[in-house]
Order: structure tokens, then C-alpha cells, then sequence
């Protein structure tokens, strides 16, 4: 096989792979054999062993599949208390990772980058079009989002055709935000004007409130501001932004109480986001764990804490002593879970990855380009402190797609 037709056929594989990730619309009506990713994901390991090895022997790649190797069989047999879902989602979580990676690693190790920015195009593409039916499906049913993240399928039968995304879509949409933000800044590099840039920016912004994820939505709007107001306003706001934090913290809780409420009547009454927004405002002033939805979730971490205290080292599932009421709930909080049920050994191995993988790119971009890619990896980490990052479509995105979208003005040139 030469290069020629290896690389098409790889570049082939790598569309698959986003079909059956990014556009629902159309892998839910493919033939059953075809729709399966995990058919496709057998067929792109193998064939990076046999044509593309050096990927598979990256060191880092390899440090990862190392990592998923001692951890997963550790969740099964090593720590007692471990639960079943815990062990489920980690399991599928690693999966995904590596399997991002090893894209990555692809175009990476290769330097096919004309065709890397062209995956990330058909994945915007795809981002794009499921956005679009994410904002229809909630026409039929406005929680339909929330009833496909809590496993309610049989509730929204009718209204899965349309291919709309979940939770893992609203999520991987706060990392597009900063990008687009730059090629707007920056449009002579951008493969889009202007005004698609703006238009988008504003559809993603649509679709997260249509999918009703509060989280989501206020890590959106201070993503899109701490973007808008640009890198170099912030080093010369210094002073202007420590004053203002000042103010901030000096005004009464009532004031930011009102203001979450005047927001929520711009929303239907029967909506989630109502919802929240009054609930977050009864919190904001009452301050109180018991009685509002915010202080539920809020009263986790110190259940988190408590589990760490017991077992910092190698994790509560480890040493699992006594029992602590409610910690499986707070798995809903990504990085306190982490730290709390696998201990710090674990958590500090798998925050390198994310760590090391941010400064193989930062080493790539330029410094202007670099604010706005740490801008994304930072909404991430934000999220993850008040909600659960989970879902193939947002981990393919954050280590493949992300990455790549530096490289998409050589589609220009082209």
C-alpha cells in the first residue's frame, strides 16, 4: 500500500470515527454494523500497529496505556469499595482517552497536518449540524438533554431521531467559544468571515441554554467575556480587575439573589433553567446546604473531603473505611471525585496527562494563540469542578479536535 492510498484510508477511518461520534442525525440511521463505533475503534488500532506503530510507541501514548493498564484492573480487584458505576465510567473514560490520543498522536507524529485541519473542519461541521437538531429537540421535548443524561431513553424515543446532543455536547461547546473568538480577532487566518464566526458563536450559545445544563450556561457567558475582553486588556486590568473583585465581594448577596431572579424570567417558568436560577438565588442568600438543589450539590464536597481525610494516599475505594453516606454522589463533581475516591497517587498521575498533553501544543503555538487555548482547557477545568465531564463526543474533542484547530488556517492557504 503506498503513501498515497495509507493515508486516504487512514483519513477514512478518522471520518468514520466522527460520524459515529459528532452526527447522531446520521449514524443512528446507518446499518447496524456500520453505526457501531466500536466496530471502527478495533479496525483503527490495528491498523495503526501494522502501518503507523511509531504512534502506538510515543512515549507519552505509552505512558497513558501504561496508566490505563495498572488503573482499570485496580478499580475491579484492588479497591473494595469501588462501585459499579465508578468502574464502568472510568473503564470507558480511559478508553476514549487513548483512543483520542492516538488520533492525535496520528497527524501528529506524521505532520499530516493539511489533513488533520480537514478532520477538524468535519467536525465542526458535524458540532454544527447536531447543535442545530440539539436546539429542534428541545422544540418537542425541553428536557430532552437532561432525560438522555440520566438514561431516560424510553421517555424520548420519538425525539432521539433527530439527533440531538446531550450533556457531553454542551460541554465540549464551552472549548469552542475562545477559538472562535481568536479567528474573529484574527479573521485574515480564519477560514471563516466574520459573520459566521459571530453566528456561531451564538448558536452554540443557544444550544446550551436549549439543552438547560445551568453549569454549562454560566461557565458559557464568562468564558465568551474573560475571551472577549483579550489577553492583552487583562495584563494592563490588573489593578482595574483586583478592584473590581473587591467591589464584587463588598456588595450583599441580595444584589446578585435579585439579579439571578430578573435572568430567570426571561425563561419559561416550567423550564430547568427557571429553575436553577431561582434555586441559586435562594442559596446565594440563604447560604444554607438543606433545601435548595445548589446546596445539595455544594454539601458534596465536604462529603468528598471526608472520604479523602480517611484515605488520602491511595483513595477512600482503596482502604474503604467505614461508610460515608452519599460519597457515589458526588461523582457529579469530576475532579473532587477523583481525588477523593482514587486518592492522590492516582489523581496527580491522571492530571499529568491532561497536564503534559497542554504543553506538547503550547509548545507548537504562538503566544497570542496559547491565551485562548488555555482560556478552553480552563472552562474544562471549571466545569469539572461543579459537574461530571464524561462522554466520547467531548473527550475526542478536547484531545483531538482542540489541538487541531490551530492548524485549520493552512486550509486557507490551500
Amino acid at each position: 500500500m503506498n503513501y498515497f492510498n495509507l493515508k486516504n484510508y487512514f483519513n477514512f477511518l478518522i471520518i468514520m470515527l466522527l460520524i459515529t461520534t459528532y452526527l447522531p442525525l446520521v449514524s443512528n440511521n446507518l446499518p447496524p454494523l456500520i453505526r457501531s463505533h466500536h466496530i471502527w475503534t478495533p479496525i483503527w488500532g490495528i491498523s495503526l500497529l501494522l502501518f503507523q506503530p511509531k504512534v502506538i510507541f510515543n512515549k507519552f501514548f505509552l505512558f497513558v496505556l501504561v496508566f490505563m493498564i495498572i488503573t482499570v484492573p485496580f478499580q475491579f480487584f484492588i479497591w473494595p469499595g469501588s462501585d459499579e458505576w465508578t468502574k464502568r465510567q472510568s473503564v470507558f473514560e480511559m478508553y476514549q482517552i487513548l483512543m483520542a490520543l492516538s488520533m492525535f498522536f496520528y497527524f501528529y507524529n506524521t505532520s499530516n497536518l493539511h489533513s488533520y485541519a480537514l478532520a477538524v473542519k468535519w467536525t465542526m461541521i458535524f458540532v454544527v449540524i447536531t447543535s442545530i437538531m440539539s436546539i429542534y429537540s428541545s422544540m418537542i421535548d425541553p428536557l430532552y438533554a437532561r432525560k438522555i443524561t440520566g438514561g431516560q431513553l424510553e421517555e424520548i424515543t420519538d425525539v432521539l431521531k433527530y439527533g440531538g446532543g446531550s450533556f457531553s455536547l454542551s460541554s465540549l461547546l464551552l472549548c469552542i467559544f475562545p477559538l472562535l473568538v481568536f479567528y474573529y480577532r484574527n479573521n485574515e487566518k480564519s477560514i471563516l468571515s466574520k459573520r459566521i464566526l459571530f453566528v456561531l458563536i451564538i448558536l452554540f450559545y443557544v444550544a446550551i441554554i436549549r439543552m438547560q445544563i445551568f453549569a454549562n450556561i454560566l461557565v458559557a457567558s464568562l468564558v465568551i467575556i474573560i475571551s472577549i475582553f483579550g489577553q492583552r486588556r487583562l495584563k494592563k486590568s490588573l489593578f482595574f480587575t483586583v478592584v473590581l473583585l473587591i467591589i464584587f465581594i463588598s456588595i450583599p448577596n441580595h444584589f446578585y439573589a435579585n439579579i439571578f431572579i430578573d435572568i430567570s424570567k426571561y425563561f419559561d417558568s416550567e423550564s430547568e433553567v427557571y429553575f436553577k436560577l431561582n434555586d441559586f438565588s435562594q442559596f446565594i442568600v440563604s447560604g444554607e446546604y438543606e433545601g435548595t438543589g445548589s446546596g445539595g450539590r455544594a454539601q458534596r464536597y465536604p462529603i468528598l473531603l471526608s472520604g479523602f481525610i480517611q484515605s488520602p494516599i491511595f483513595g477512600y475505594y482503596f482502604d474503604n473505611v467505614g461508610y460515608i453516606k452519599d460519597i457515589g454522589a458526588g461523582a457529579h463533581l469530576f475532579w473532587m471525585y477523583k481525588l477523593s475516591v482514587f486518592g492522590l497517587v492516582f489523581f496527580l498521575f491522571f492530571t499529568y496527562i491532561f497536564y503534559r498533553f497542554v504543553r506538547i501544543n503550547l509548545k507548537i503555538y504562538n503566544e497570542e494563540y496559547s491565551f485562548y487555548f488555555l482560556i478552553s482547557v480552563f472552562s474544562i477545568i471549571v466545569l469539572g469542578l461543579m459537574k461530571n465531564l464524561a462522554g466520547r463526543d467531548f473527550w475526542y474533542f478536547f484531545f483531538f479536535a482542540l489541538p487541531g484547530f490551530y492548524y485549520l488556517p493552512l486550509l486557507k492557504r490551500n
